[in-house]
């Protein structure tokens, strides 16, 4: 993949979970990766657009569920009241489900994996992924506010194993952009994912 922007009209998955995947089923999939400071959820969809993939946010998967009445809806929605993490076997239903409705696609997947036991279910359920775009986190070196600082931990902590694990396989492109305009980290993101 790679090359020349396709005029695709671009497609976004959130419909609720209603079936799903075979394990070890190979889906073609880019996962779009950041840390704290990064809109990864946008830049997913813009390069969904311009690349004529299928963006597919888990936060919005997750949405879907929520205001659906489906059982995964509800589950969900009774972990977050409780405050607990939606699980990953629960993502992976419904990423399965999404990339279901669309077979023969590349699917652009923002917000998951963020632990490398996620990253193992992830590649039992669906193989490798092609690759992974990075977005290093803006400008979040020494943060002066205390949520992002956090946040900025828990990208250390968790996901920043899972992209050196991806890393060690020679999957990961870096976005690493001199600004933290939207616009200049999208052009960063077309190149990498073009040189990809």
């Amino acid at each position: 993949m790679g090359g020349g922007a396709s005029k695709t009209k671009p497609t976004t998955i959130s419909a609720p979970v209603q079936g799903g995947r075979d394990n070890s089923t190979s889906v073609r999939i880019v996962l779009i990766v950041g840390g704290p400071g990064v809109d990864t959820a946008s830049q997913c969809m813009r390069l969904a657009d311009k690349f004529g993939g299928v963006a597919l946010c888990t936060s919005a998967l997750m949405r879907a569920e929520l205001d659906s009445l489906t059982d995964t809806g509800s589950t969900i929605a009774e972990m977050v009241l409780q405050g607990k993490v939606v699980p990953a076997h629960l993502t992976i239903k419904m990423i399965s489900a999404a990339t279901a409705q669309q077979p023969g696609k590349t699917f652009l997947l923002e917000g998951f994996p963020r632990t490398l036991d996620a990253l193992g279910l992830f590649e039992k359920t669906f193989g490798a992924c092609q690759r992974a775009l990075v977005f290093d986190p803006s400008d979040a070196s020494t943060p002066e506010d205390q949520a992002l600082r956090r946040q900025l931990r828990a990208y250390k902590g968790q996901t920043f194993p899972v992209v050196s694990a991806l890393e060690r396989r020679g999957l990961v492109h870096k976005v690493s952009p001199r600004s933290s305009d939207a616009d200049a980290l999208f052009k960063a993101a077309c190149k990498a994912y073009s040189d990809s």
